[in-house]
């Protein structure tokens, strides 16, 4: 299946670089991409989502809410070891905002002490969180290798946004070029 994937018209939505820009849109499937990469932001940007696109971010949805709202995936990639061991608890619960959730590896840009932190310990706690909480969650570990077979089962009410500062910018630009 070829779907054709289409940027909104000019001047809708003005953003700085980098900071939540939507690579492309159509009627089913939208693909954003933020450099939000502080529980704070991630937040702030999630809940945006959910208020614009009438995502339905509530655990087992009706059949009938599923097919008229959009579903959040979010790819998240945590950059550096120090900050996600600073904020962890906080970036579980910004993360479990989205319906779905990807996390990368962590993204070193410098060298620093190894706090125990991995994107599978994070996964783990993420789905921990949402039986606290009695809520369906679906987490799962992600690699760049994977990323595009893996989120392709998303074509339908979905948005897609990569997030974080690390190198997940490239799996949105991928996938608007490949027209996931």
């Amino acid at each position: 299946m070829v779907r054709v994937l289409t940027l909104p018209p000019a001047g809708t939505f003005q953003t700085c670089i980098n900071r939540f820009e939507v690579h492309a849109h159509s009627e089913n499937l939208t693909i954003i991409d933020d450099y939000a990469h502080h529980p704070a932001e991630i937040t702030a940007t999630l809940n945006a989502l959910k208020d614009h696109y009438n995502t339905d971010l509530t655990p087992n949805p009706s059949p009938i809410e599923r097919g008229t709202r959009m579903k959040l995936v979010l790819v998240f990639q945590p950059h550096l070891q120090s900050r996600t061991h600073a904020f962890y608890d906080d970036f579980i619960k910004a993360l479990s905002i989205a319906d779905t959730i990807y996390v990368l590896p962590i993204y070193h840009a410098r060298a620093e002490p190894d706090h125990g932190m991995s994107n599978i310990k994070m996964v783990a706690s993420i789905i921990e969180l949402a039986k606290r909480e009695n809520k369906y969650k679906e987490a799962y570990t992600l690699d760049f290798n994977n990323a595009r077979n893996e989120l392709s089962k998303y074509d339908k009410n979905h948005i897609i946004i990569t997030m974080g500062a690390g190198k997940n910018n490239i799996i949105a630009d991928q996938l608007v070029a490949e027209n996931l």
